[in-house]
């Protein structure tokens, strides 16, 4: 009798384990899924304090003046080029960005009808909906504008949640280090804080990179478009800079707008338009980019693609910003964590870090305090 029960009870405590897993990652699914905003939000964050943080590490760098100060120094510093930026330019940008969302239907009309004087433009329109379709009041417009209050304040609730989390962030970031390190063995430790500062040293270059290259393509654009007579050039010009910010998508969506108004001055102008982007990104490719490659780790273009499909189809918007530096750190925590620990082998030149010089090692120790 006590034979057949043994047996009974650890078929029940078998269930009641694998119940208790099956409950377990459904419930960490269901958090992941419900948190994968504010997730990405908080990184954007730690984004913002290592872009913060390197300014104020560079003036501390070469003045002499101590951390805290030089941050506050920078932060006043981007307040104010940014304060300055918005009058001087704000009001044209507004009046542009306006005259833009009522120049852009019109120029939309203007192409179906280049395009309907062929016979596969007249397949591909009947494909496509017509804008009054879809810009109904019983439609997406009115949908859009019945949410715009709150997606308003939504948006400029997370942006102030994103520079107060970086400017903590950005103050002490040693603390932070230090926790996450001390997550782990003190045999770890060291190794988790030198692979932490190689992901902040390449994040912080990355993001060099990004911030140069599009005021490098806003500036470019806004000439060139000016000098080809495209109307709202300066519009154009900013949305080129600020959708760099997104590698190899970016400048196409860019470019969608900018042919648009110049088809509404002829074929040609749209050529040249598509000449100047080509050149612009041509110049970010093979001058911008390489320098910044050198400070930081290659990302193979295959990979860079891949993940910003992925994480744009998954998350939007956010998870397509923010799918190049996430994969760099993957791609980081990938070599040295297990190709290198684990696997105790050599990344090769393409994929490995290009830069831990005696500036990180001085970090590491710092972090080990």
């Amino acid at each position: 009798m006590s034979l057949s029960v043994k047996p009974k009870q650890s078929f029940i405590k078998r269930v009641l384990i694998v119940v208790g897993i099956i409950t377990f990652v459904i419930v960490f699914a269901l958090l992941f899924v419900n948190a994968i905003t504010a997730f990405l939000l908080a990184f954007t964050a730690i984004l913002f304090a290592v872009f913060l943080r390197g300014l104020s590490d560079w003036l501390s760098e070469y003045t002499g003046i101590p951390s805290g100060w030089s941050l506050v120094i920078v932060s006043i510093l981007l307040i104010s080029i940014i304060g300055a930026a918005v009058w001087w330019q704000a009001p044209v940008v507004i009046e542009q960005v306006r005259d833009l969302r009522s120049s852009l239907p019109a120029a939309y009309e203007n192409l179906k009808e280049q395009v309907a004087q062929y016979s596969w433009g007249l397949a591909l329109l009947e494909q496509i909906p017509d804008l009054d379709a879809i810009f109904t009041p019983s439609g997406q417009i009115s949908s859009i504008s019945s949410r715009f209050f709150t997606s308003t304040l939504s948006i400029l609730g997370n942006l102030l949640a994103v520079g107060l989390l970086g400017i903590y962030l950005a103050v002490e970031p040693k603390i932070y280090a230090r926790g996450v390190a001390h997550l782990f063995p003190d045999s770890k430790r060291e190794r988790i804080s030198e692979v932490l500062v190689k992901i902040s040293q390449s994040l912080r270059w990355w993001l060099v990179g990004r911030v140069f290259a599009m005021f490098i393509i806003g500036i470019f654009s806004t000439v060139g478009l000016m000098y080809l007579g495209v109307p709202l050039a300066v519009a154009l010009g900013l949305i080129a800079a600020v959708l760099n910010f997104i590698p190899n998508f970016g400048p196409i969506i860019a470019l969608i707008p900018a042919s648009l108004l110049a088809l509404t001055i002829s074929p040609m102008t749209v050529v040249y338009v598509i000449a100047l982007f080509t050149v612009v990104q041509i110049l970010e490719s093979y001058l911008i980019t390489p320098m910044i490659d050198r400070k930081t780790v290659s990302m193979p273009p295959a990979i860079t693609i891949f993940s910003q499909i992925f994480m744009g189809y998954l998350l939007g918007i956010l998870g397509l910003v923010l799918a190049t530096p996430m994969v760099l750190v993957s791609i980081i925590l990938i070599q040295n964590l297990y190709v290198e620990d684990v696997l105790g082998g050599k990344t090769d030149n393409e994929f490995s870090t290009k830069s831990m010089d005696e500036k990180a090692d001085k970090t590491v120790e710092e972090i080990k305090v």
